[in-house]
């Protein structure tokens, strides 16, 4: 098996606390605990045909190829979360409801949600420093249309891919968000956002709740912070 590839989550489980009368907590996504992480086999094209001739002859090859990427990676998996009431003194809950998650979202990094902003494939290639190329994120999150989401109220819209079910079929959006806390001049943090599917099928058949495409060079490993936002 070949782990190069930084993360291929098989199962996400949130354990989410909501602190009373905290407006933060409440407003944003929380962080979400990662529970049976598991990475899959990268694809690896080793085989190849040949070509047969000889002096004096011309032959017509026509080839073909694929190799696997080097600057994504994809996550996928369940989710789980619940609204709590309680105290941080010895983990003390009073009361739990069980919740629905609405989104997830992953992130190289810590995010101030209320610095939350629209985004460009262009600033994830900046932010990573993705060369230009086949498979850079101007390629990859290229949908016509602009795809956006509500959170908590407020509309956000960014650049977007479409991977695929098990059929091949382009059924789970990753929208490119950003963290705009950044200094001037410097690439802003970009926040990748996806809905949340129930039972819905993933690129491998499995059932999964969602799907989402993340920059990852094969070069070394990357974290990514997920977070989900209830209701």
């Amino acid at each position: 098996m070949k782990l190069d590839k930084s993360i291929a989550v098989l199962a996400m489980v949130a354990s989410l606390v909501l602190a009373a009368g905290t407006a933060a907590a409440q407003n944003a996504p929380a962080e979400a605990d990662v529970d049976d992480e598991s990475v899959l086999d990268e694809l690896d094209f080793t085989s190849s045909d040949t070509v047969t001739t000889e002096g004096g002859n011309v032959t017509n090859a026509n080839l073909s190829t694929q190799q696997s990427t080097d600057e994504f990676a994809g996550i996928y998996g369940q989710t789980d979360g619940s609204l709590v009431l309680g105290s941080n003194n010895n983990n003390d809950v009073l009361y739990n409801w069980s919740a629905t998650a609405d989104y997830v979202f992953a992130s190289n990094g810590s995010v101030t949600w209320s610095n939350l902003s629209d985004s460009n494939a262009s600033n994830v290639d900046n932010y990573f420093g993705i060369p230009e190329g086949a498979d850079d994120a101007e390629a990859t999150y290229d949908e016509p249309t602009r795809q956006s989401i509500t959170l908590d109220g407020q509309s956000y819209e960014g650049d977007a891919a479409l991977t695929f079910n098990s059929t091949g079929e382009g059924d789970w959006t990753t929208l490119t968000l950003e963290d705009n806390s950044s200094a001037t001049g410097q690439p802003d943090l970009p926040v990748f956002a996806g809905e949340v599917g129930e039972g819905s099928d993933a690129f491998n058949g499995d059932a999964a709740d969602y799907q989402l495409i993340v920059p990852a060079s094969d070069s070394t490993t990357t974290s990514y912070s997920m977070y989900l936002e209830l209701s």
